[in-house]
């Protein structure tokens, strides 16, 4: 399920201006970080994620913060997102439409993803 939530995460953050703000391999960091806090996990950003991809929790702070928000606004305000919603509501992409993409608010929320 966390394959299928990470690229409902990147279908919507294609819809965002994220990509201004911040690089690619950053973004895709963010996305399974989210992912991964959105799934429950108790520890979203491990040391084996750091060693793989070069960014620290901390690292990941800024942008996080901004894609959540992003997020949470363009599945409130546009409406060509019911398609995306839909697509990924399929049994074969394990309905991860259905999971809540938990918005990070501060840096406080981003450490807390580690606990």
């Amino acid at each position: 399920r966390q394959f299928w939530l990470s690229i409902y995460i990147s279908e919507l953050a294609l819809q965002t201006s994220i990509y201004l703000k911040c690089s690619p391999s950053l973004i895709a960091a963010l996305v399974v970080a989210l992912a991964r806090h959105s799934m429950g996990k108790n520890i979203a950003w491990h040391a084996t994620l750091e060693q793989m991809t070069g960014f620290k929790l901390s690292t990941l702070n800024d942008c996080i913060i901004v894609l959540s928000a992003f997020i949470d606004l363009t599945r409130a305000s546009l409406p060509k997102l019911k398609i995306i919603s839909r697509m990924y509501n399929s049994i074969s992409r394990k309905r991860v439409s259905e999971i809540r993409v938990k918005w990070i608010r501060s840096a406080s929320d981003v450490i807390a993803m580690n606990r």
